[in-house]
């Protein structure tokens, strides 16, 4: 399940060489340098990135696209050291989470007015939009959603194809799917994943209503009965999971001991790989309630431009670019994960006749980015520890709750 079948990765590659042949060569006068940081250093990812600049180059002879890979390890420091020196590139490619910090920081280009001509073509906007002014373009897109093991599910009584859709049912199936053997387990659970596991108590908090701030950012709204629920009822998975770090889990889900898995689109693309074999389903965030809400956490990967470029115009026209249907459809499909932010692009054949990936389109509809907050990346860290803390029995949920609220506020205090 997964894979891209051959034809229709040529159908792609014929495509996007025809929409690039269609687009003005409006550089070709004057011969350029731009320079791009990414993120794509693996095999896989450098070969569609390197197509891609190849692409845009014929087009344009007058423009040298220069890359440097960047790893999530240092990368951010990386950035921010580049910015404190004057030495960043003129494009940047920044996780969702990140793109607030920098805005807000006045350190990118803004770009309104060529973004709201194609505004409506493209999910994802919140992150790179701060007070009417947009500073980025959404390139690729993900959510988590709940991957789930077919085969334990029908052995524990229930039927594979109608998985749970409330957080009682979930629990229910999970605990028996639990009892089975004692090499599978109901759930995986995140142990104290820096950056990975406050994006899942999120998609709990935030269907049972619960907020983490204020909409203008100044107050710390953690402190309630929704968020407490949605605490103790992830702890109360505990006893039927196997908890663990991030590529722990998924090898476990790979390997069929798992019936259930709170994950990320690169698990359609890794499972094909790694057990082809692997019987499994894709089905929304369970609601608290038959009436509640599916609301996982969303984020991505963005394209920004410095705002001390001296190549405004062709950076911006390589942006466009990259982000373009035809040119992140070839690269999402070429990495086998993440969906592209153009609109269009989730209309293709690829996503419309594989269900899975289309229940991962279908999340991306309610899920919700974590707040644009220039102190986000640290409050994220206090999220994450204080969870995992919860999760080691270190606290209870409503003392995690109590902690994160004073840390937290001890954070927007010094921003008033």
């Amino acid at each position: 399940m997964g894979l891209r079948t051959k034809s229709s990765k040529l159908s792609l590659v014929l495509a996007l060489v025809l929409f690039t042949q269609c687009l003005p060569a409006v550089f070709a006068e004057e011969k350029i340098t731009l320079t791009w940081w990414h993120f794509w250093g693996d095999e896989t990812g450098k070969k569609a990135i390197t197509e891609l600049i190849t692409k845009y180059q014929e087009i344009n002879p007058g423009v040298q696209i220069v890359t440097k890979e960047l790893t999530y390890d240092t990368g951010k420091e990386v950035i921010s050291k580049a910015f404190f020196d004057n030495t960043a590139p003129d494009i940047i490619e920044l996780g969702s989470d990140w793109v607030p910090e920098y805005s807000i920081k006045n350190l990118l280009l803004n770009i309104t007015p060529a973004a709201r001509d194609v505004e409506v073509d493209f999910k994802g906007w919140s992150y790179v939009t701060l007070e009417d002014k947009i500073y980025g373009f959404p390139w690729l897109l993900d959510t988590r959603v709940i991957f789930y093991n077919k085969a334990l599910l029908k052995q524990a009584g229930f039927d594979p194809e109608k998985p749970p859709q409330t957080w009682p049912q979930f629990y229910n199936a999970i605990k028996k799917i639990d009892l089975l053997s004692r090499d599978t387990y109901g759930f995986g659970m995140n142990s104290r994943d820096k950056g990975i596991l406050y994006k899942k108590l999120l998609a709990f908090i935030w269907s049972n209503n619960g907020l983490i701030l204020s909409e203008d950012g100044k107050t710390c709204l953690i402190e309630t009965r929704q968020v407490r629920e949605a605490l103790e009822y992830y702890l109360s998975l505990k006893p039927y999971s196997k908890v663990g770090p991030q590529r722990e889990l998924d090898k476990a889900f790979y390997e069929g001991k798992l019936g259930f898995w709170l994950s990320g689109s690169w698990v359609i693309w890794r499972s094909a790989k790694v057990n082809p074999k692997l019987e499994y389903g894709v089905m929304l965030f369970p609601k608290p309630d038959k009436n509640g809400a599916s609301t996982s956490w969303a984020g991505g990967q963005y394209l920004v431009i410095n705002k001390n470029t001296k190549h405004a115009e062709q950076a911006l026209d390589f942006v466009k670019f990259v982000v373009s249907k035809d040119a992140a459809l070839y690269f999402a499909q070429s990495i086998g994960f993440l969906s592209p932010a153009a609109k269009e692009a989730m209309n293709d054949a690829y996503y419309q006749f594989q269900p899975e990936r289309k229940k991962i389109l279908e999340q991306l509809d309610t899920a919700k980015g974590s707040p644009a907050h220039l102190q986000w990346t640290y409050i994220q860290d206090i999220l994450d520890n204080r969870f995992a803390e919860a999760i080691e029995d270190k606290l209870t949920a409503n003392q995690a709750v109590i902690s994160c609220k004073r840390e937290i506020d001890e954070i927007l205090k010094v921003l008033k």
